[in-house]
């Protein structure tokens, strides 16, 4: 297949990051065919917020390096376009701010764990990567828009300009 059928296929992209203790923060983006088959990988080197920016972004770091630095550094090179990006940490739904194609953050509460439990990466504060600080557990912001489809709810920001129903 070349690129120009590529480009006719019904595409979402996958987006997420972790965070590894020892060498910083390293971000995956899959783009696969609407049969579910991948069409397209690109992953980052370690990233390690500096000092600098640790003071000058202060509480807006981690959306920062996840949305800005990372999954628009991921998307950008990608070869194939997407009707949407999906990801799995709300912090990188600040890529919406960036990109023409709907960003949402799948929310995993929802998707049943069928006895396997995942391992979350955690923040330098110790919440995993996800939570917001502050937040209180169960107590959910409802952002909009909103979307539920059988057991997963997809959301975006207030700042997000997607519509749930063409989304659908």
């Amino acid at each position: 297949m070349d690129a120009a059928d590529g480009n006719s296929l019904a595409a979402i992209g996958f987006l997420t990051a972790l965070r590894d203790s020892t060498h910083g923060w390293f971000g995956g983006y899959l783009v696969l065919s609407h049969l579910g088959r991948p069409l397209e990988f690109h992953c980052t080197t370690p990233i390690e917020p500096t000092r600098v920016q640790q003071i000058l972004y202060g509480p807006t770091l981690q959306p920062y390096l996840l949305g800005d630095v990372i999954g628009h550094t991921l998307v950008r090179r990608a070869e194939l376009p997407v009707q949407a990006i999906l990801t799995d940490l709300p912090e990188m739904l600040s890529l919406s701010l960036l990109r023409p194609e709907v960003v949402a953050c799948v929310d995993e509460k929802l998707i049943p764990a069928a006895g396997i439990a995942l391992a979350k990466a955690t923040t330098p504060d110790q919440r995993p990567v996800g939570e917001r600080a502050g937040a209180v557990p169960g107590q959910t912001d409802d952002p909009q828009p909103h979307l539920e489809i059988g057991t997963v709810q997809l959301y975006g920001t207030s700042t997000c300009s997607w519509e749930p129903a063409r989304l659908r």
